[in-house]
């Protein structure tokens, strides 16, 4: 029931209006069935004004209803010996009810005269209870002021915005802008996230809160798109990122890239990554002897090794990561026959007989520090120098 302010008191208006009130709760009141609304008297309740809550009493019966003045309403709780709240009721700030005096059930509303704000009953305190209320629209400008009649405001037109005037610290509002126009950063007046100019669109909105007097901080940022607010475009450079998603590059902006020392995509969307792991190794001095069986096959000279993962000191390759590695192999020995091994910390891949050449690729399942070497029994054997004779590889992935 929507409770109205009465009539002066003493009027005839007074005493007929509350008996309407009155009337109207007791009907409400017979059509309820909860345990907590029984009483003595069964549906005969007891119901009387009173000047204000120092008037209250003590109830002489549980349910009696008792209304002040002031249009608050009580029901006298038998079981704890207090009067309990109605939801709706108005009070002074120093004057909010507290459960000392009164029964007050979690959740029950209040208004605070004095500050003009609803307020709830946490249980053991009252809260100012949030509510977003549409306020006119406002017309942009490079210091917006924003009314005082809601906390949701739609921003027309396209002038920039370089700050808002106050409306008392610890104002939380919202902006809906309906065009395009620039919400500009400042490192105190206006602070909003990437420490960077923003380009709204129609649809974007942001949550600010004033954190000092007429010093604002945007707190949430969405855009219309659903795209991130802060992007990377053709002129950033990021390091440090674990991780993207699709929304983070937009390609066809420019390149972009991430540190040009680890990698680079162009326009055309050509990924280009310098440190993944790759490397190629070879003969180029004269020719070695096997001298064991098996023996390590000396690739003493590197044409490239992407990330120094190939040792030419000891011809041995470590994976950086774990992933899948191919290697190539190309052997020429002056042996009729010989043995060509992969030697990896998982296992051992014998990966050809051969007379005289051999070349073979193989693909295998390494982990992070693993090493790689290519052995060949057949004492004897003498290798030929490069080109006929090395050894590469690199990460699939």
């Amino acid at each position: 029931m929507a409770l109205e302010p009465l009539p002066a008191t003493g009027s005839d208006e007074f005493e007929v209006e509350v008996r309407r009130i009155l009337n109207t709760w007791k009907d409400e009141w017979e059509t309820k069935a909860d345990s907590d609304h029984t009483h003595a008297g069964g549906n005969t309740i007891l119901l009387s004004v009173v000047e204000n809550e120092a008037a209250l009493g003590t109830g002489a019966t549980d349910g009696e209803i008792k209304v002040t003045e002031a249009m608050n309403w009580y029901q006298w709780d038998d079981g704890n010996s207090k009067w309990r709240l109605s939801d709706g009721n108005k009070y002074a700030t120093g004057e909010l009810p507290a459960s000392a005096t009164y029964t007050i059930i979690t959740g029950t509303r209040a208004h605070d005269t004095t500050l003009d704000i609803d307020v709830y009953w946490t249980g053991t305190v009252w809260r100012e209870q949030v509510r977003w209320a549409k306020g006119a629209d406002v017309a942009s400008a490079n210091a917006l002021t924003l009314g005082t009649d809601g906390n949701y405001f739609d921003i027309t037109g396209t002038t920039a915005i370089t700050s808002i005037g106050t409306l008392g610290i610890g104002t939380l509002v919202c902006l809906h802008f309906d065009g395009i126009l620039t919400f500009t950063h400042h490192g105190t007046d206006l602070i909003l996230p990437g420490a960077a100019n923003i380009t709204t669109a129609a649809g974007d909105e942001a949550i600010l809160i004033e954190y000092a007097s007429g010093d604002w901080r945007c707190i949430n940022y969405t855009k219309a798109s659903g795209r991130a607010t802060i992007e990377v475009d053709a002129t950033d450079s990021v390091k440090g990122l674990a991780s993207f998603n699709s929304n983070v590059f937009d390609v066809a902006a420019g390149a972009v890239t991430l540190d040009a020392t680890h990698w680079t995509m162009d326009a055309a969307g050509i990924l280009v990554q310098p440190l993944k792991p790759a490397f190629y190794a070879y003969r180029s001095t004269s020719d070695q002897t096997i001298n064991a069986d098996p023996d390590d096959v000396e690739f003493q000279t590197e044409r490239f090794d992407n990330n120094g993962d190939y040792n030419a000191a000891t011809f041995t390759f470590t994976a950086p990561v774990t992933g899948k590695y191919q290697f190539n192999i190309k052997v020429m020995t002056t042996a009729d026959s010989h043995l060509t091994s992969l030697v990896t910390s998982n296992g051992t891949y014998f990966v050809g007989v051969s007379d005289q050449f051999f070349s073979y690729a193989v693909c295998v399942d390494m982990d992070i520090n693993d090493t790689a070497k290519v052995q060949i029994t057949g004492a004897d054997t003498k290798l030929i120098q490069e080109p006929h004779s090395s050894f590469s590889g690199f990460l699939v992935g």
